[in-house]
Parts: structure tokens; C-alpha cells; sequence
């Protein structure tokens, strides 16, 4: 038996049969369990429908009683005759009263009212209606000592079935027990509880009355006619549940007798209906599952087919070395243990040529190295040489000044070389604001000597400014941006220009201001709109077309985020005033 077989045999015999074991297994017991919830489902719709026909039997309770304590009617029981003017009087009087009672809100549920006095005086809300003999003979029988109603069967009338309904009418004063209030009922009511208590379009819902009519069902031919013979049987049966039919038209048969009324609800409806869900989930697992099992086999398959591949390869390249071929290499392109044999087998046969091939490479990576390194130390030197050479030229030009008595040009000398090393030792991206001021201060030091009619204003909370964080170099492109625009554009000598600074709430606001020329304002208003703008909105393209006061705004909005950055003052009539918001930060100290 061949590998690749073993390989098949010990899948089938070790994955396969226990995985469709535990299956079978599980597809058993998720059957019951979605029988017995579909069921305890079934059962809760069915009690839910009869507490539903029960609440609306004692609110109909609760309502009626106005009727058996309403004067008008209580002087009804108590008439003789039908023919003088009381009765009529009467009569009048009890539609009046009618209108004002709670029975009136129930006008939707009742079909007609009945009010029959022990001497089978006769009032109806349908005039045309008289003394339904059988009727009232039911509802004598019908009742007993300890209520004071009754429910009876259904009626046949012009309009329709209906349902009666008996109150038994008796006062301290006038007592007979053959004086009552019989209510009809539409059957509204029971169609509501059937369709939105219980599931649509699955199944139906039957009431059997205590004498074994139906009360309701959905074929109405049926309504008051006696109840098939096998499904009174299996009302008395002592079970509330059973189920009939094969397993694919399986149906639940729910019984629930009502305590109110007396009646009994049945319920038939399709197992599928009340466990669809469940059973649909169940097949969507079972097709996973299988599914699952027959990836696992196609994957194992291909697994022993690439290893029997592999073998047969390495026999291959074996048989090549056998022949005197010594140029062959087997593949390495895995890490297992057949990767190994190849690299075992590939450095057996070409040890001597790979011993070559390294030393070339060695050789080839010590040159490449060596003029790398020759050319990072020639960097290095120019990076030193460069800077230190400025700065001894700087200090030797300050050295003859101060010799030759010149402090205008040691002045300037002292200046230039601190701005160049701030300028230059830009190792730390942020410093604070003191730092950047100092800065600003040497390079006015040289702009001076430029001009000398140029007049700086410096109004600072300087106890603030080693606690306010800015990014290096971002003041001195705004001033001379201010000297080149507002002035030397214009043919103006700069003569004037101001930066003033102080806390604001958590952030430290800068002015910068000259007596220029000015913008226009829908310039200003259009940097505004720029400065204001999300980063999530930045077309770099369109933006770097606002010069260096977008590359600083743009810095310090990149460095502390909105909404630290740059905005102009809007202004007419000349001059321009530049605001510069900063975050501040913790003293050293603490």
C-alpha cells in the first residue's frame, strides 16, 4: 500500500466516521430540543391568547355593571305592563343613560342589548327585535348562584354570528331571578385575538364551549355547530398538547382551557411554522459541518498528494546525481523535514562550488562596504568642516573688529554667527518661545544695520515665554515677509515694525505688525479661509501657492494641531497684522 493510500485510509477511518458520528448525534438532540422549544412557544401564544379573550370578558364585566345599578333601568324591572306612558318614559330613558356609560365606548364589540324584566318585559337597542324565547331560556339555565353573569353560544342574526352574553339583574329592593341584561357580541374581537396574538398565515385557532359548540373557528359554517367527535375525545384526554402527522407535515395540536369563560382553545399549527428559524439554522449547520469536512478531507488529500510529489522528486534528482550530474539542486523551498533532506542532499553535491561563490560574494560585500564607509567619513568631514570654518571666519572678522575699535561690525559679526548656529544646529525641531525671540532679536540686530530707520517694538509677558512651545525658524520668514511685502515691494524703507505676545487661556497669542502698505481684504479674508481649513482638506498643490506664511502655519499646525496657527487681522487702510497662536507647556521647574 502506498503512502498516498495510508494517508487516505487513516483520514477516512480517524476524521471522517467520528465527525459523522458526532453529527448524527447532534442533529438527534437538536430535533428534540426544537420540538420541546417550538412547543413551549405554541404554548405561550396560546396563553397569551387567552389571557387576551379573558381581559377583555372582565373589562366587559367591569363595564356592564354601570348597567345593573342605572336608575333608569332598575325602574324597568320594576314595571308591569308595556302599554302606559311610564314604560315608554322609561324606555327613553335608558337610551339616554345608555349614551353616557361606559358601555357606550364598547359600541365596535356589541351588537345589540337586551333588557328582559321578570314579567318578560322587552327592551332592545334594536327596536325591531323581540323576545328570543330559546335565548333567554338558556341564560336561565345558564346561571348560577355565585355570578352575577353568563356566557352563552352563538346566535344567528341578520347581521351575522354573534355571541351572547347574560347579566343577571337583581337590586335590594326588587328581586327576581328571571330579570337580566342579555349583551350580543360581534365576534371581532375573538378574528383580533386569533390574528394578533397567534402566527399569521400558519395554522388556526379554535374555541369549543362548555356544551361542545365551537364559538369560533375560522370557517364560519361552523360557528355554534357541535365539535368534530375526535377532537372532543382528545379535549378529555387530560393532555394540553399532542402531535399528529408524519415528520415532514408534523402539526402541534394546543389545548388551554380559559377559567373566565370555560371555554377551550385549540390551537393547530405546523411544526415548521413555530421552529422554522431553528430548524433552518440547524440545516445551515449541518451543511457547515459537512461542508467543513469535506474542505478537511480536500485539503488532506492535496497535503499527501504534494508530499508524494515531493518524494518521487527527490528520486528523481537522486537517480540525475547517480548518473554523474552533480550541477542539480533539489527545490528548497519549505521547512520541513523533506525541505531538510534537500538541503542536505544540495550541500552534499555543491559544497566546493558554494565554498566559491561565497568567498566571491565576501569579497564583492568588503568593497561595497569599504566605499560606503569612505563616503559617510567624507560627508561626515564636510558636514564638520564646513560650519566650523564659517564660524572661525565669523569670530577671526569680530576679533579685528574689536581690534580696530569697530563695534558696528564686531556687533554684526556676533550677530551673524548666533543666527547661524541657531540656524544651522537644527538637531531639535521645537524649542521654546524664549529661544525663538532670541533668535529674532540677532536678526534684528542685522536688519538694523540694513536700516537703520528701522524701529522694532517688543511688548512680551516674558515670565511666559520659556512655557510656550514653537517650532524653530517659525518667526524670522513672517518678518521678513513683513519687511519685503509691506515695504521694499512698495519702494518703502521698512521704518516701523511691532511684535507683542501675551497668555491666552492655555495658549499664548503673538503679534506681529508693520505700518506697510497692507492687503486688500479679500486677500486677508482668503488666507483666513486657507489658515481655517481642516488638514483633512489640505490640497497641498493649491495651498503652497500662499507662500511662506502657509509653510508656517502649515508647520505649526502639523507640529500642535488645530487650532494653534497662523490668522491675519482684517484691516483696511494699511499696515498688516499677523496673529500667531502657540501652545503653552509646563515650566522646567516642576
Amino acid at each position: 500500500m502506498s503512502l498516498r493510500s495510508k494517508l487516505l485510509l487513516i483520514m477516512i477511518l480517524f476524521l471522517c466516521l467520528p465527525f459523522l458520528l458526532i453529527l448524527f448525534i447532534w442533529l438527534r438532540n437538536s430535533s428534540a430540543t426544537i420540538e420541546r422549544t417550538a412547543s413551549d412557544y405554541g404554548n405561550a401564544l396560546m396563553k397569551q391568547t387567552v389571557d387576551y379573550v379573558d381581559t377583555f370578558f372582565r373589562g366587559l364585566e367591569k363595564d356592564t355593571s354601570q348597567l345593573l345599578v342605572m336608575p333608569s333601568i332598575q325602574e324597568f324591572m320594576a314595571l308591569t305592563t308595556a302599554n302606559d306612558y311610564k314604560y315608554y318614559e322609561t324606555v327613553n330613558s335608558i337610551a339616554s343613560e345608555m349614551t353616557q356609560s361606559a358601555i357606550y365606548n364598547r359600541s365596535v364589540d356589541i351588537n345589540r342589548i337586551d333588557l328582559i324584566s321578570g314579567k318578560k318585559l322587552v327592551y332592545s337597542t334594536n327596536l325591531f327585535i323581540s323576545l328570543d324565547n330559546n335565548e333567554y331560556a338558556n341564560a336561565i339555565n345558564n346561571r348560577t348562584n355565585n355570578r352575577t353573569y353568563g356566557i352563552g353560544g352563538i346566535a344567528m342574526t341578520a347581521y351575522g354570528p354573534v355571541l351572547s352574553y347574560y347579566r343577571y339583574y337583581s337590586d335590594y329592593v326588587y328581586r327576581d331571578i328571571n330579570s337580566m341584561i342579555i349583551i350580543y357580541l360581534n365576534l371581532s374581537f375573538l378574528e383580533m385575538a386569533s390574528q394578533n396574538m397567534l402566527l399569521r398565515d400558519a395554522g388556526f385557532l379554535s374555541i369549543v364551549g362548555r356544551d361542545g359548540n365551537y364559538v369560533y373557528h375560522p370557517d364560519k359554517s361552523l360557528l355554534g355547530t357541535k365539535a368534530d367527535r375526535s377532537l372532543l375525545d382528545k379535549l378529555h384526554d387530560g393532555r394540553n398538547e399532542s402531535v399528529e402527522g408524519s415528520s415532514r407535515n408534523k402539526k402541534l395540536l394546543i389545548r388551554q382551557q380559559s377559567e373566565y369563560t370555560g371555554w377551550t382553545f385549540v390551537y393547530e399549527v405546523p411544526f415548521r411554522a413555530l421552529s422554522g428559524p431553528l430548524q433552518q439554522m440547524q440545516y445551515i449547520t449541518t451543511s457547515i459541518v459537512i461542508g467543513l469536512i469535506a474542505l478537511v478531507l480536500l485539503i488532506l488529500g492535496g497535503f499527501a498528494y504534494y508530499l508524494s510529489r515531493r518524494i518521487a522528486l527527490l528520486q528523481k534528482i537522486m537517480r540525475q546525481a547517480e548518473g554523474g550530474n552533480l550541477n542539480v539542486k533539489a527545490p528548497e523551498i519549505s521547512r520541513d523535514e523533506l525541505g531538510g533532506l534537500y538541503r542536505s542532499f544540495n550541500r552534499m553535491l555543491v559544497q566546493i562550488r558554494r565554498l566559491i561563490d561565497e568567498r566571491n560574494d565576501a569579497n564583492a560585500k568588503e568593497r561595497e562596504l569599504r566605499k560606503r564607509q569612505e563616503e559617510m567619513m567624507i560627508e561626515v568631514m564636510q558636514t564638520q568642516i564646513n560650519p566650523h570654518f564659517l564660524y572661525n571666519t565669523l569670530e577671526v572678522i569680530n576679533s579685528h573688529a574689536i581690534l580696530e575699535d569697530i563695534k558696528p561690525i564686531s556687533t554684526l559679526a556676533v550677530s551673524l554667527s548666533r543666527l547661524f548656529r541657531y540656524s544651522v544646529n537644527n538637531d531639535e525641531p521645537l524649542v521654546n518661545l524664549q529661544q525663538e525671540m532670541d533668535h529674532i532679536r540677532n536678526y534684528f540686530h542685522i536688519l538694523h544695520e540694513r536700516n537703520e530707520s528701522l524701529q522694532v517694538e517688543f511688548e512680551l509677558e516674558e515670565e511666559h515665554l520659556r512655557h510656550v512651545a514653537c517650532v524653530r525658524l517659525a518667526l524670522q520668514p513672517l518678518i521678513e515677509n513683513a519687511c519685503m511685502h509691506g515695504y521694499e515691494a512698495a519702494g518703502l524703507p521698512p521704518d516701523c515694525l511691532a511684535i507683542r505676545g501675551a497668555k491666552q487661556g492655555d495658549a499664548y497669542e503673538l503679534t506681529i505688525a508693520d505700518n506697510g502698505v497692507g492687503m486688500p481684504l479679500a486677500a486677508i479674508r482668503e488666507y483666513n479661509r486657507a489658515f481655517a481649513l481642516p488638514q483633512t482638506e489640505w490640497d497641498e498643490t493649491n495651498l503652497q501657492l500662499y507662500g511662506g506664511m502657509w509653510n508656517v502655519h502649515r508647520r505649526i499646525r502639523l507640529t500642535f494641531g488645530m487650532p494653534y496657527g497662523l490668522q491675519l487681522a482684517e484691516q483696511t487702510g494699511g499696515g498688516c497684522e499677523i496673529r500667531i497662536r502657540l501652545p503653552l507647556i509646563a515650566a522646567e521647574s516642576e
